[in-house]
């Protein structure tokens, strides 16, 4: 390409060259006349390399990263934060509970017995929202069983009572008063519900006669006398 000249510019080529050196026009390129009527430029313009493609790599693994340690978060609270409906023998939101028992393999009473323990339990612990919270759930439970003894119509009364629902409290007391008028539970149940209400004075009639029969009625060695023995001496000891 001796004594060749750039086609632009009219600058000489150095041999083999395949642009010009001082506008960069390619070698062997025809002159076109600009636009603006001023000087010429290449009929091919240089050529720009496209910008480097950017690599998905790095986001898909930091995608992966994010979503695994929001799985792991999440899976680490659920291990460690037991639901306030979960497991009925369990406190609310108690760290490290057991995994929830399966309720509805359980029978009716079966799941009254577990949500009275449940109530009675966060009424001792001075829990008095949660208990309550669950003490409308137990009622629901005693309302779905049939027929009721009187061991039975004392939870279910006691449970009513911490619902704040006096009237079948009341019921309940005065159901089993009906099958024994000296029975202990019905009179501890009925005293109850009239501290509730306010009526001091038939609270006391009502444990006045608890604590006169209380001998006599606790030598039957009833299962619900024995079951609810410390309600029994409680009921007792407060006219005291």
């Amino acid at each position: 390409m001796l004594g060749v000249a750039c086609s632009s510019c009219n600058a000489p080529l150095t041999p083999g060259a395949h642009f010009c050196h001082r506008c960069g026009t390619a070698a062997g390129a025809a002159a076109v006349v600009a636009p603006t009527g001023v000087g010429r430029v290449p009929a091919t313009p240089l050529a720009v390399a496209p910008p480097a493609q950017r690599s998905l790599v790095p986001w898909i693994v930091a995608g992966a990263g994010a979503l695994a340690l929001v799985i792991l978060v999440a899976a680490q609270q659920g291990e460690s934060v037991a639901p306030s409906g979960g497991d009925l023998g369990q406190a609310p939101f108690a760290t490290g509970a057991a995994r929830a028992p399966d309720i509805s393999a359980m029978t009716p009473r079966e799941r009254a017995d577990r949500l009275y323990d449940r109530v009675m339990r966060l009424v001792e612990e001075g829990k008095a929202d949660s208990a309550a919270f669950f003490s409308s759930m137990a009622v629901g439970a005693y309302e779905s069983l049939s027929p009721l003894d009187n061991d039975l119509r004392y939870d279910y009364g006691r449970m009513a009572d911490v619902a704040g629902e006096l009237d079948l409290a009341q019921a309940q007391a005065d159901s089993i008063l009906q099958t024994n008028p000296d029975h202990l539970l019905g009179l501890a149940l009925a005293a109850r519900v009239a501290e509730r209400k306010g009526d001091a004075r038939e609270q006391r009639r009502l444990l006045d006669r608890l604590i006169s029969v209380q001998s006599t009625e606790m030598a039957k060695s009833l299962d619900e006398y024995v079951r609810h023995r410390a309600d029994i001496e409680a009921a007792a000891k407060a006219r005291q």
